[in-house]
């Protein structure tokens, strides 16, 4: 069975599941009553059941998405070496295929990252006292220490520091090393992938870390005029308004390897360490993104998006507040790609709302067709459970055009290696540092459901 068909036959499972649920929830309403223990118990195994599936769909998409995206990579390889003339002297001693032509060009297009790569993976395993001359000449970036540095096309640019005595053959004093462009975009993957909310954001990535403003503006309140006929134009002021964005510091914190790991060759200690370091930057960006005050720190979504409905509870919340949140936003918005935002204890609790007092359709609906979000109210949501539960004064949804939520980055992500620090424990230190703000531009188009206190 083919990766399209298993993911298409999941999603109709799916269906199934998420179809029997409403007739059991439809019975129960029907007859004016509550689930039954027996029929409780039915319904919280279909939602497990579809829990999974869920999981196994997104599994499946994933491959397929991978896939597409190899094949697109291929193809655009052999579209350029179709149309590229031959430099090569002698055509009849060569395989001309479009296979050996592709393979050739991968040698020649990843000959300088596979030796830069090498390089940085030696440099973290050993240390620049140990490199060849050509290793450094690989990596090193030869510039004064206060110079800016330059920018690694299509990936961030990364810089690696040595930490040690001043005696030490290690220190580094042209002010640092280039690394393998793979390495910096697997610390931002890594960071991305926690959360969410650089999923939908509007990322800005600046090479200094200069503040920033914005520009804003509202004017969704001006309208135009019919006037007469030789009638005066009168003068409309456009209020216009600033939001700036910071650059503040964050760090992964040290993290600690064994020399005994480093010196494995089967360790991928390249991998290893970007995703680490990327993860522990990525859960505190994503935390400040989400909630962060604005003070010292980014402002976060939460934060920043005015409260566009007021629950009735604090511990609950019915199907109702729900829709009065989405139609707190204006179209204009919702129709760009209204989008909602909460935990998964609270995805949990909303799984259970209905709408209509007859028919009893459920608020939650799964996607049907491959590749096609599940949906609340006909919009897709975002899990980041960096979101408040449901609880008093929480904002425990959130609802708008997420885009308008920009998300900025400084360029260099720098990486120590601390090479004596823990040296008698036998360890390495490795610490990353980055700068990153948040601001949400425009708060007309996001807003928050909020509980009240008691």
């Amino acid at each position: 069975m083919s990766l399209y068909n298993k993911a298409k036959k999941l999603r109709e499972e799916r269906k199934q599941l998420h179809q029997d649920q409403t007739q059991l929830h439809k019975a129960a309403t029907d007859e004016s009553r509550d689930l039954t223990t027996e029929e409780q118990g039915k319904w919280d195994e279909m939602s497990t059941g579809i829990d999974t599936l869920t999981t196994q769909i997104e599994d499946v998409e994933s491959q397929i998405e991978r896939h597409e995206e190899r094949s697109q990579t291929l193809q655009g390889r052999h579209n350029d070496w179709r149309d590229r003339p031959s430099q090569r002297p002698d055509e009849q001693d060569v395989d001309d295929s479009p296979e050996a032509r592709d393979e050739q060009r991968r040698r020649d297009d990843d000959a300088p990252e596979d030796n830069r790569r090498a390089a940085f993976t030696h440099f973290l395993r050993a240390g620049v006292s140990s490199m060849t001359p050509e290793q450094r000449s690989a990596l090193q970036f030869n510039a004064p220490a206060d110079a800016t540095l330059p920018q690694v096309e299509g990936g961030p640019m990364v810089t690696v520091g040595v930490h040690g005595r001043a005696q030490s053959a290690e220190t580094d004093a042209t002010g640092g090393y280039t690394v393998a462009e793979a390495f910096g975009n697997r610390i931002v993957e890594s960071m991305k992938a926690f959360g969410g909310m650089r999923e939908f954001a509007t990322e800005v990535t600046t090479t200094t870390g200069a503040k920033m403003p914005f520009p804003t503006s509202n004017q969704t309140a001006q309208i135009g005029r019919i006037i007469a006929e030789n009638t005066e134009i009168t003068d409309k002021t456009l209020n216009m308004g600033v939001r700036e964005l910071d650059a503040y510091m964050y760090t992964s914190d040290i993290v600690k390897v064994s020399l005994q790991l480093l010196q494995d060759s089967a360790f991928d200690i390249e991998s290893w360490l970007g995703d680490k370091l990327g993860e522990f930057i990525g859960r505190i960006t994503n935390q400040h993104f989400t909630t962060g005050t604005g003070t010292n720190q980014p402002n976060g979504i939460m934060t920043a998006g005015p409260v566009g409905h007021t629950a009735a509870a604090t511990s609950a919340l019915a199907a109702d507040e729900l829709l009065d949140l989405k139609h707190s936003v204006d179209p204009a918005y919702r129709r760009r790609g209204g989008r909602w935002m909460f935990n998964d204890t609270t995805l949990k609790a909303l799984k259970k709302l209905t709408v209509g007092a007859t028919d009893a359709r459920p608020l939650w609906q799964p996607g049907i067709r491959v590749g096609e979000p599940n949906t609340i109210d006909g919009d897709p949501y975002l899990i980041n459970q960096d979101v408040a539960s449901i609880g008093a004064s929480a904002r425990s949804v959130g609802y708008g055009l997420m885009s308008e939520y920009y998300i900025r980055d400084v360029r260099d992500v720098t990486v120590l290696r601390l090479a004596e620090r823990y040296a008698e424990f036998l360890q390495v230190g490795f610490l990353a540092f980055s700068r990153h703000d948040g601001e949400l531009m425009d708060t007309a188009a996001f807003k928050v459901l909020a509980h009240p206190a008691s």
